[in-house]
């Protein structure tokens, strides 16, 4: 039987689980290889913009169909990505169903991505200490609405020990005032001929690239160095551009 399952894509497998609780219980007790489960939320959870209380549907179907999902498969969340225009209520209701699987299930969110392509509404609901006290690796935020001084106290947490599993934070800002982001920061300016690549991975993709010419280098007291820059353009009319921080390993 496990090798005829083996055989079967991820969306026959879940199809077969759903026959009765055996085929779930056989299901559970197999090991397959890592696979992104956020592939299998797209197809049928978007939340409309229409009328409130359809959203909370397909909210509420999205959370019970996720620890459907989580607990077949043994898998836990990984990544959760919020569109910014989501009503106070809906980030509310996620984030109290994110907590209570943080007590129950005793992990963290390991990716945190905010979509916004618009920069004459950028996210303002998400703060500075929100990311300060944040576990997450990767956390990519698009049209934001921090600032210079907001920048250098996230800076200043991490040489101080917050965010000890960050592996990289990105963010799309009006252009930054470098003095002022690092201000009271000792720093090592790298020269543009300069040309490191960061990899990582990102939402069950392997091969995400982030590429750094010269930059500013920061290292934690423990030897920990960190890179950040803000050189890229978001595709936008806008003159905003990709703020990158990243954790190097092994240094």
């Amino acid at each position: 039987m496990s090798n005829v399952l083996r055989n079967f894509d991820y969306l026959e497998i879940i199809d077969f689980s759903l026959a009765s609780n055996k085929c779930q219980f056989v299901i559970q007790s197999m090991k397959f290889q890592t696979f992104g489960i956020y592939k299998y939320l797209k197809r049928n959870t978007a939340l409309t913009q229409h009328k409130t209380e359809r959203n909370t549907i397909c909210i509420e179907f999205t959370k019970e169909w996720t620890d459907y999902i989580c607990a077949l498969f043994r898998k836990d969340l990984s990544c959760l990505a919020m569109n910014s225009n989501s009503s106070t209520h809906e980030i509310l209701s996620i984030t109290d169903w994110i907590n209570k699987k943080q007590w129950t299930l005793e992990y963290y969110v390991d990716a945190f991505f905010v979509k916004n392509r618009s920069s004459k509404y950028p996210v303002n609901w998400l703060t500075v200490d929100d990311i300060m006290i944040s576990l997450c690796r990767i956390i990519m935020i698009e049209t934001c609405s921090f600032d210079e001084n907001d920048i250098n106290r996230i800076l200043k947490g991490w040489l101080n020990g917050n965010n000890s599993q960050l592996e990289s934070f990105t963010v799309v800002l009006k252009m930054l005032n470098f003095q002022l982001v690092l201000d009271g920061i000792d720093f090592e300016r790298k020269d543009e001929t300069l040309k490191r690549e960061f990899e990582y991975e990102f939402a069950g993709r392997q091969c995400n690239t982030l590429q750094f010419t010269g930059g500013f280098d920061i290292r934690r007291k423990d030897g920990t160095l960190a890179t950040v820059q803000q050189r890229y353009h978001f595709p936008s009319n806008a003159p905003i551009f990709w703020f990158v921080m990243v954790v190097w390993p092994n240094n």
